[in-house]
């Protein structure tokens, strides 16, 4: 038995056994009034409440601790403490925000077949509804991480926990994960197989078994978010590379998921699909899908996201608020990233006394108001 479990079980049965205690010095007194008025066994009652009570460990002699031990026993088997009850007893913070946090990265490390270390003791919180950007430079390891998340690879150490509870790798696990985390590759080309669009969107939904009704809703709904309905009777071979990832991303939210996990969604997309594809990851964020992507786009990230995670060989470099890590340029620098563009035109600003250097504007349009305060 592992130091955390006696722990746990000792906390989990010490106010039994001190009931118990208790209860054998009350009984004590009880027993000593016998045969006198009801008055005066109330008083002697709590008489042996006071004795019993007037430190927290009051003299017991033998026969009472066994007494005391033997009664918080069965008093552990008629009355089991709730879970909640205990958790909190031993962490209260994390049971605080257990809550909050979706999936959970414990000491995570994965290996490649050649040994290649992708990942070295990883660990990190998604907290539900957030706007997660994953940054790093080429090989730090962001891919590998999503693949480990939605559970087609296995950490070689560590643990992954969704809602509370340790990833199962069995069949059954695997699909019922894959319904509440979903991942949208790179490339889609790596995602889509199938003939047409609609036999692409509606194939998982098939291999849930659900009714052919229920499929065709679905399909129609994700159609008509995702402005696919005009081209959802082509091959997928004949769409364009903003049109896959659009249908890429149909595939996982189809099946209505909890955390939605994009690799990297605005690669190769011209300026118009690139747009196209941020109002969807902003839309999906509103309605309270946790999202998590992989960038290099720091002007994105920085405008978009509620929390960054950099990466850095394997490791995890730091992680905080957009303004925190993009302002930090030692940071940016071993991470090979460079500051959002609206930062850079800040600190010019800032050198000329045109504008102070705390203030964090995200667009255009918010640098325009700050300069317009400014005179």
């Amino acid at each position: 038995m592992t130091q955390t479990r006696l722990k746990r079980l000792l906390i989990l049965n010490i106010p039994y056994v001190l009931i118990g205690l208790y209860a054998t010095k009350l009984a004590e007194a009880w027993r000593l009034a016998e045969g006198t008025e009801m008055s005066e066994k109330l008083l002697h009652l709590m008489d042996g409440f006071l004795v019993a009570f007037r430190s927290p460990w009051p003299s017991f002699v033998p026969s009472d601790l066994l007494l005391g031990v033997a009664l918080g026993c069965l008093l552990r088997l008629a009355y089991p403490l709730h879970r909640s009850v205990y958790s909190v007893a031993i962490n209260p913070k994390e049971d605080c925000l257990m809550n909050d946090i979706l999936m959970q990265v414990r000491d995570l490390s994965y290996r490649y077949e050649d040994q290649t270390l992708a990942l070295d003791k990883v660990n990190l919180d998604i907290r539900r509804h957030e706007r997660l950007a994953i940054m790093g430079s080429n090989g730090s390891g962001k891919s590998t991480l999503f693949l480990n998340l939605n559970g087609v690879y296995k950490p070689t150490s560590g643990q992954i926990l969704y809602e509370g509870k340790p990833l199962d790798y069995s069949r059954k696990g695997l699909l019922q994960l894959r319904r509440n985390v979903g991942i949208v590759f790179q490339d889609p080309d790596n995602q889509l197989f199938c003939a047409s669009v609609a036999g692409e969107i509606s194939f998982g939904l098939y291999n849930l078994g659900l009714e052919e009704e229920e499929i065709r809703t679905r399909v129609n709904q994700v159609c008509d978010r995702l402005s696919i309905t005009p081209f959802r009777t082509k091959p997928t071979h004949f769409l364009s590379g903003g049109q896959k990832k659009r249908v890429s991303i149909a595939d996982i939210l189809v099946m209505g998921p909890q955390l939605l996990i994009l690799d990297e969604p605005f690669s190769a997309l011209d300026p118009k699909h690139a747009r196209m594809i941020d109002d969807i990851l902003e839309q999906l964020a509103q309605e309270g899908i946790t999202v998590v992507i992989a960038t290099h786009n720091t002007d994105h990230a920085y405008r978009w996201a509620d929390r960054v995670v950099l990466l850095n060989n394997a490791h995890i470099l730091a992680q905080g608020s957009p303004e925190q890590i993009f302002s930090d340029h030692d940071l940016l620098s071993q991470a090979n990233l460079e500051a959002p563009q609206m930062l850079r035109v800040r600190d010019v600003l800032a050198n000329q006394g045109l504008l102070s250097s705390d203030c964090f504007p995200k667009t255009p349009e918010q640098l325009a108001e700050l300069l317009g305060q400014k005179k």
